[in-house]
């Protein structure tokens, strides 16, 4: 009686187990275990929309849109003096003994910021346009980078600046480098974007 009731117990142990044990192993799809073929790289132009698009493209270098001017003539140096003579050229802002005083017009855009610390903030003077994607070149760890160019515009308050440093960067190209990385849907994202490599010195 004891043999047939191990026997009856292997049984359902067998039963129970067994077929569910390979069916639990055979169950997972195919799909799941392969490798995903990463998509095809984007060519220049289509490397160039995706960045140009990007948040990433967007952060960079954003601090350099802006320009803070103290608003007492007793704190300029020769750089912001230079540029508050040009502001004032333009009709942005007037001298009044050492204060610095906005215009109308000034004060009625948002892009300028009177802080508490003396100083306005105008944010932003000039936007980046990009102008060329060269080359995309595949990586080792499967993305990719793209070498591109980009130069500022100014908006009207960049465009009051007529020389100094923010003239010189206004009219300079400049050359960066983006990270772009396959997504899951089988397309590129842009991972971040870094400054150019110096070119090697003779």
């Amino acid at each position: 009686m004891k043999n047939a009731l191990a026997l009856t117990s292997c049984f359902i142990l067998i039963v129970a187990c067994g077929p569910a044990a390979e069916e639990s192993a055979s169950t997972v799809p195919a799909e799941e275990t392969a490798t995903v073929a990463p998509p095809p790289p984007p060519t220049t132009e289509e490397a160039k929309q995706l960045i140009a698009d990007s948040a990433a493209f967007s952060d960079y270098q954003f601090t350099n849109a802006s320009y803070s001017l103290p608003l007492k003539r007793s704190r300029f140096n020769e750089v912001t003096s230079n540029g508050a003579e040009e502001l004032e050229a333009a009709g942005w802002v007037r001298f009044d003994g050492d204060d610095v005083v906005l215009e109308p017009k000034a004060e009625a855009d948002r892009r300028w910021l009177v802080r508490p610390n003396g100083f306005v903030d105008i944010v932003p003077i000039a936007k980046k346009e990009l102008t060329e994607v060269s080359s995309v070149t595949p990586q080792a760890d499967g993305n990719l980078k793209a070498n591109l160019c980009w130069q500022w515009i100014p908006n009207e308050v960049g465009s009051a600046f007529k020389s100094g440093l923010v003239r010189e960067r206004i009219e300079a190209m400049h050359c960066a480098i983006a990270d772009l990385q396959p997504t899951e849907d089988g397309s590129w994202e842009v991972l971040l974007v870094e400054p150019a490599p110096a070119p090697a010195g003779p």
